[in-house]
């Protein structure tokens, strides 16, 4: 088994070094990345390594700030996540607007749990409306019925 932890910040030098070192780890497994402040063009960073992800099973972003505009980088990867089982997307700032990416990934991944739960309160909550929330669990559950899903 592989995996990456590491400390990144959502600056030039770090999405370029986090870049390159998915590239050169074609059989990571896990990858833990929760606590830094990726941002949405760090999010991009790890997305541009989309064929290093296809062995991912862990996929860890909680509290990276990566919002909706990360999230659509990730959702534009989801065919290349052919191996993920789990996500945490906790505290990232996403919204209804990420909604469509999720789907992407909820469909075209072997998913088992998303985590989407607001770890605590703060800048980097998740701020999906009541409607937004039922409406993703209703698809979730008629795709994927017996996958795990924590708001």
């Amino acid at each position: 088994m592989c995996s990456l932890i590491g400390s990144f910040k959502d600056d030039q030098w770090d999405r370029t070094l986090l870049g390159d070192l998915l590239k050169e780890t074609p059989y990571l497994q896990t990858l833990r990345l929760a606590g830094n402040e990726l941002g949405h063009n760090g999010m991009k960073a790890v997305c541009a390594g989309r064929s290093s992800l296809s062995n991912i099973k862990e996929l860890n972003l909680s509290q990276c700030n990566i919002g909706d505009e990360g999230m659509k980088a990730l959702g534009a990867t989801a065919e290349h996540l052919s191996s993920l089982r789990e996500i945490y997307l906790m505290n990232n700032n996403l919204g209804d607007d990420s909604q469509e990416s999720l789907m992407l990934i909820i469909n075209q991944c072997p998913l088992e749990m998303l985590w989407l739960w607001n770890v605590h309160g703060g800048e980097w909550v998740n701020n999906f409306s009541a409607a937004g929330e039922q409406r993703m669990w209703d698809v979730a559950k008629s795709i994927r019925p017996g996958m795990g899903l924590q708001f």
